[in-house]
């Protein structure tokens, strides 16, 4: 998981959704990926995460049973990151 040491904003951040959404096939958000998204977008955007139809908090690994995704205010910004970032 990601310790987010790169700047945050009151709309920008964790659990912060908007209506360009990108599902990958991550559990978690690397740094790296916040470093080049932050580099690339020009507008607000955030992340969340979808746990699975099996999620189970109790176990260890409880967090490789969810989805990230990562939304952006603006479709552009979308576009340049899907085009940056490689899943």
């Amino acid at each position: 998981m990601t310790n987010l040491t790169v700047k945050r904003t009151e709309t920008s951040g964790y659990n912060k959704i908007f209506r360009n959404q990108w599902r990958t096939n991550r559990y978690a958000l690397p740094d790296l990926w916040v470093a080049q998204i932050d580099k690339v977008v020009t507008g607000n955007w955030g992340w969340h995460f979808i746990p699975h139809k099996n999620m189970d908090y109790h176990r260890p690994n409880w967090y490789e049973d969810q989805t990230l995704v990562i939304t952006f205010e603006n479709q552009h910004d979308l576009i340049q990151v899907k085009l940056c970032i490689k899943n």
